[in-house]
């Protein structure tokens, strides 16, 4: 009798465990809990991962936010307005760095829209998304912690969003003409548009590291001719604050299949505070035709941009000639080593500003070999922007220190 009672004591406990070890009713696509979109105010939805949520298998798999499984899956119907604001938050601080992906489609035949992080600008580690998509089609929210390294609770909102106009220019064909002046004077950009590849597959890949935006589609298209000097500079800014981070890249030829080729990319040099992009041309044939693509980085954004074109001045014979730089290792601890293209005798002005536009490092130095080294151990950990004056111009890099 005793061992019959060990026995069933033991079968109801296992029971128990089965209970409360069962994976949630989200743990896939097709049971994905639909959400309520606000009336253009946020309402919390409380979302729990433990160990029961476990890989869903859905592809693509996310890109961002070093996903490793144990995903929840949400749903909602886009409203009249055909965009929604998404965004997740702590609650008790169990899980404060997440990752969400925004998928269309359905269920086992999924198109990854977007992948996001953190929220830009890099103000915490939570995520915030902007979705256009028309009226009336369901979209999926998949969620997850950053590496699957965290279980407890946090929340995540949706309400409806008013997004910018559809772009015209989505695509190489249908590039807006810049203008090209001796100052910036700026066209307005919206990003609300389909992935150019759509069009045109061939179209080179302007990168997929961090270094170059972080393409991942819903890009828009300008041209400009080349100057008579052969020297150009294209830039991107803020508009209304719903893009603070773009990708640009500029390329050659023709926009028939096979007809572009990719000359530059950059993610961030346009200012010592902010990340947008900059890219400068010397050089380049008069009258050539260039085509200029821009999209938000990780195409976490959506919403409007200003970009211009400048005719760069002659350059000085008494100036350093500096187009490109590297820094590393970055994240840094102590000391970052700066590699140069090219440089001349002459010193250089070196600047670091942190995320509040303070300046935290001032110093000119020489080159050797086309290399600094930086001593950086005075600085706390975080993000911060490096500046490089040449003379004539600025090139700025973000950087990371990680004690």
């Amino acid at each position: 009798m005793k061992n019959i009672t060990l026995l069933f004591t033991a079968l109801v406990l296992f029971s128990v465990d089965l209970i409360y070890a069962q994976t949630p009713a989200n743990d896939t696509c097709d049971g994905a809990i639909v959400l309520t979109v606000g009336d253009f105010s946020c309402n919390n939805t409380e979302v729990t991962l433990d160990n029961t949520a476990t890989d869903s298998g859905e592809l693509p798999v996310p890109e961002c936010a070093d996903y490793q499984g144990g995903d929840l899956w949400y749903k909602l119907v886009m409203p009249s307005t055909g965009g929604v604001h998404i965004e997740t938050s702590e609650t008790d601080g169990s899980i404060d760095d997440g990752g969400l992906a925004i998928y269309t489609g359905t269920c086992g035949s999924l198109e990854l829209y977007a992948c996001t992080d953190d929220t830009n600008p890099i103000d915490t580690t939570m995520e915030a998304i902007n979705v256009a998509h028309p009226e009336g089609e369901t979209i999926y929210i998949r969620l997850w912690t950053y590496g699957g390294s965290q279980i407890g609770t946090f929340n995540i909102c949706v309400e409806k969003y008013t997004p910018a106009p559809e772009a015209t220019n989505d695509d190489c064909v249908n590039a807006t003409p810049l203008e090209l002046n001796s100052t910036c004077i700026t066209t307005l950009g919206s990003n609300n548009a389909t992935n150019s590849e759509l069009a045109d597959p061939t179209i080179p890949h302007p990168s997929t590291d961090e270094d170059c935006g972080y393409y991942r589609g819903r890009d828009v298209w300008y041209s400009i001719p080349v100057p008579t000097s052969g020297r150009l500079a294209l830039e991107t800014s803020e508009d209304d604050g719903s893009i603070q981070d773009t990708g640009m890249a500029v390329y050659s030829g023709t926009c028939d299949p096979d007809g572009l080729t990719f000359e530059a990319c950059n993610d961030d040099a346009s200012g010592s505070t902010t990340l947008f992009s900059r890219i400068e041309l010397t050089g380049r044939t008069p009258g050539e035709m260039l085509y200029v693509r821009v999209w938000s980085y990780g195409n976490e954004e959506l919403g409007t941009f200003n970009i211009c074109g400048i005719e760069l001045p002659t350059l000085s014979t008494n100036k350093l000639d500096i187009d490109y730089f590297s820094a590393s290792p970055n994240p840094a601890k102590d000391f970052v080593n700066l590699k140069f293209n090219r440089v001349t005798s002459e010193s250089m002005t070196i600047q670091i500003y942190n995320l509040q536009g303070k300046l935290v490092l001032n110093t000119s130095q020489e080159a050797f070999n086309n290399n600094v080294q930086l001593n950086v151990s005075n600085l706390f950990s975080g993000l911060y922007f490096l500046k490089i004056i040449d003379g004539y111009r600025e090139l700025n890099k973000k950087l990371i220190i990680s004690k």
